[in-house]
Order: structure tokens, then C-alpha cells, then sequence
């Protein structure tokens, strides 16, 4: 199962764009470290899904469908961008979608 691009704010009120593949059931795997979400092929993330686990990707902040400010001058940090997620193991699938 592979889900549209949604919105996910974060407690710190950045709007994430996701996509989420697989079972929301099943084990989560979190794709980080490329720019955009498409930066992890559909072909990778459904076979991760097809081997049971519930696979998620997103834009940072910036690019895609994620919040977008002035590049010349941002205000976070490379710490904020590796503290946002969309999600954690802890969380609900369907919760804190925008």
C-alpha cells in the first residue's frame, strides 16, 4: 500500500511532506538524508514494504512539499532538520497529519 503525499506538522510547527508505503502496522523504517523524498526511489520503498515494514519518506525542510523559507537566510540548524521527523515508533500512523 503507498499512500499520497500528505502534510505532517511537527510539535515545532514545521509542515513535512510524507509518503508512507506498507502496513502502518508493521515495523517502521524511516528514509532520511536525502534532500527530497525522492531522493528514495518508489521501486526501493515498495520493495522494503513488500518484506514487511512500514516504510516512510519525506522532504526536509525546504524542498518538496515541506515548508519552504528565505534560503539565503535560515533560521534552524542542522540539529533541527535531524530532530524532525514525521513520525517515531511511538507515534500513530494517522496521528499529527495535517
Amino acid at each position: 500500500m503507498h499512500s499520497p503525499v500528505h502534510s505532517f506538522r511537527t510539535p515545532e510547527g514545521v509542515t513535512l511532506g510524507v509518503e508512507h508505503f506498507g502496513d502502518a502496522a508493521a515495523p517502521l523504517m524511516l528514509l532520511a538524508g536525502g534532500t527530497t523524498m525522492l531522493s528514495w526511489p518508489d521501486a526501493l520503498c515498495e520493495s522494503l514494504a513488500r518484506g514487511g515494514r512500514h516504510v516512510v519518506r519525506y522532504d526536509l525542510r525546504d524542498s518538496g512539499a515541506s515548508t519552504t523559507v528565505d534560503p539565503e537566510a535560515p533560521a534552524y540548524t542542522l540539529r533541527d532538520l535531524a530532530a524532525e521527523r514525521p513520525c517515531s515508533p511511538a507515534d500513530s500512523p494517522t496521528g499529527r497529519r495535517t
